[in-house]
């Protein structure tokens, strides 16, 4: 009679997907049960900036900075002009109130003569000695205030024109205070603008 006989050899599982990864078994140094030991696993590839992309980021942050120079410019300028044009008018508004204290003295600013310069008011000297002293100190002040200044009283009909070489007074007009003044140089420009400022004498 033959009888059945069980197995004693254990059932062996099938290796799974993350032991297929393994390496070879190794033993252990404290036991006779092997160990494995891993592979290192593919590490992901890290993005960066390309040579290409940092070039045009620091083209981009040129242009900007070339921008931002141009504004600032254009921005001291301004101010510059509004300066200038300030002092102009406090100049020639402080010579037309000085004439109007003495209408008598007007042809002695417009053809002024040689002056006295201990000449400082109108009771210590004549008239044409004072008249031509502060128009002479009055020329000096706005000289040292504005680049290239030039300043006269004359008549003129259209006070709006000449320049600091020829000031352009017809001499069939009203009295006139003319500033002329060179202003800043434009960017971009090779050459700086004439300034002027014309201010009537109501007598």
């Amino acid at each position: 009679m033959i009888t059945g006989q069980t197995s004693n050899v254990p059932f062996a599982p099938q290796p799974s997907s993350f032991a297929a990864l393994a390496g070879p078994a190794t033993p252990s140094s404290r036991g006779s049960k092997p160990q494995r030991v891993y592979q290192n696993l593919p590490v992901p590839r890290q993005a960066g900036f390309s040579l290409i992309e940092v070039l045009v980021a620091a083209v981009l942050l040129a242009i900007g900075l070339v921008g931002l120079s141009l504004m600032m410019m254009q921005s001291v300028e301004g101010t510059v002009a509004a300066r200038n044009q300030t002092l102009a008018a406090m100049e020639a508004s402080s010579l037309a109130e000085l004439i109007l204290m003495n209408p008598g003295s007007l042809g002695h600013f417009v053809n002024p003569v040689n002056y006295d310069s201990d000449c400082l008011s109108p009771s210590g000297c004549d008239t044409e000695q004072w008249a031509a002293g502060n128009l002479a100190r009055w020329q000096s002040a706005i000289a040292s205030s504005l680049a290239d200044a030039r300043g006269l009283v004359c008549f003129d009909a259209s006070p709006n024109d000449g320049d600091i070489t020829d000031p352009a007074c017809d001499q069939a007009g009203a009295p006139v205070v003319k500033v002329f003044w060179t202003g800043m140089q434009h960017a971009g420009s090779s050459s700086a603008r004439l300034q002027r400022l014309a201010l009537p004498v109501n007598l």
